[in-house]
């Protein structure tokens, strides 16, 4: 299945397919394999092909979603784009407050951190972000403030 009929169907399916089900239709991990190999063709085609599934799931796709906080599609499609550039500190930020309104608070903080040592600096709009409320009394979210310096 092409990766856009892939994405589109998170963004839009009934039933949307999980995280396990997208990495293993756009072929993530063989493609994140061919980045990182020897041979220069496989390498750049891999880096292309990642390049255009990212801009889809980190930017285009959620888009839509975010005012709706449809966060089970944008869980799905920011932990894609999370996995194709690990180091996109924004993706990072947005994947962390995406899991911190799903509860799912291990791995919220453990993206806010990806984010933080990624390069992400606004202590302001984190402790701004409604998103992260549950995780005020997380010694990890104090400890991510810490970093974020004053």
């Amino acid at each position: 299945m092409a990766a856009t009929r892939v994405l589109a169907a998170v963004a839009r399916a009934e039933e949307p397919p999980g995280e396990d089900d997208v990495r293993a239709a756009l072929r993530l991990d063989a493609l994140l394999a061919d980045r990182a190999g020897t041979d220069a063709e496989e390498r750049w085609s891999a880096e292309r092909r990642l390049g255009a599934v990212f801009v889809q799931a980190a930017f285009y796709r959620p888009a839509g979603l975010v005012a709706t906080h449809v966060d089970e599609r944008l869980t799905t499609l920011l932990a894609v784009a999370a996995a194709i550039e690990p180091g996109q500190a924004g993706v990072q930020y947005r994947l962390a407050a995406v899991l911190a309104r799903r509860g799912e608070r291990g791995r919220a903080l453990e993206h806010l951190e990806r984010a933080i040592e990624a390069g992400w600096r606004d202590r302001a709009r984190l402790e701004a972000d409604p998103s992260f409320a549950a995780l005020h009394g997380e010694r990890r979210y104090a400890e991510a403030l810490r970093r974020l310096g004053e």
